[in-house]
């Protein structure tokens, strides 16, 4: 037991040992690439330079896909969205939409799709089990066939 307790103790001096020496040696090399730079000579270029905003990441799950067009305020008129955005766009919430593949506004103004939902041709579809929109729209399966977890069964 106490050969034991020796190797023990010696592998843990070290791997110590071992980490404090490459850590020495990295910080060597940090100051021996910092040590040829010259420094400024004028010291106002530096303190001129504004420092860079930062960016607010939201959380990953919370994400949600920013409206590309909403600048595009088009107060109610359905045939502002018609000249600028297509045929299949109109007015929801002030902004120009199509509500044949909006998440947010599928076939008609405010109707969300569920997470495991996607709109396709205006309808709230589960791309995992629709034999016409299966694994993506307008993906229909051959007759006969089933969509499972968005694939057409084998024959």
């Amino acid at each position: 037991m106490k050969v034991v307790t020796i190797i023990f103790m010696v592998a843990i001096t070290m791997a110590i040992s071992i980490t404090l020496l490459m850590e020495n040696i990295g910080h060597e090399e940090e100051k021996s690439h910092l040590s040829h730079i010259d420094p400024p000579k004028d010291l106002t270029v530096l303190l001129e330079k504004k420092p860079m905003p930062t960016k607010k990441v939201s959380r990953f799950l919370a994400e949600q896909q920013k409206n590309s067009r909403s600048s595009n305020h088009c107060h109610k008129d359905h045939d502002v969205c018609d000249l600028e955005e297509g045929y299949n766009s109109t007015c929801c919430n002030n902004k120009c939409v199509d509500l044949h593949t909006d998440q947010n506004n599928c076939g008609v103004c405010k109707e969300i799709c569920e997470r495991t939902e996607s709109c396709c041709t205006g309808r709230c579809v589960k791309l995992a089990y629709s034999e016409s929109h299966c694994g993506a729209c307008n993906n229909p399966c051959a007759f006969g066939r089933r969509c499972i977890y968005g694939m057409c069964e084998y024959p």
